[in-house]
C-alpha cells in the first residue's frame, strides 16, 4: 500500500496524457514501469510493472498484449 501511494502522483501524471501512454518511475533495480489502460480519451486505469531493469522485446510484447 505505501508502495501503491508513492505512485499516485505518477499515475495522475499518466492518466493526463493521450492513451495509450506510459511513463517510468525509479531505476535500477526498483523500477515501475505505468501503462494507461483503455483506449477512450481518459484512460480508465493503469497497469504497474515492477521490474529490476529495462523489460526486454519479448516482456514488452507481454505487457502490450495484456494491455
Amino acid at each position: 500500500a505505501r508502495r501503491a501511494a508513492r505512485l499516485t502522483p505518477e499515475v495522475r501524471r499518466l492518466h493526463a496524457r493521450t492513451p495509450p501512454a506510459s511513463l517510468v518511475v525509479g531505476g535500477d533495480p526498483d523500477r515501475v514501469e505505468l501503462h494507461t489502460l483503455g483506449t477512450s480519451r481518459r484512460p480508465r486505469a493503469a497497469l504497474a510493472v515492477g521490474t529490476e531493469a529495462p523489460l526486454g522485446t519479448a516482456e514488452r510484447y507481454a505487457v502490450h498484449s495484456a494491455i
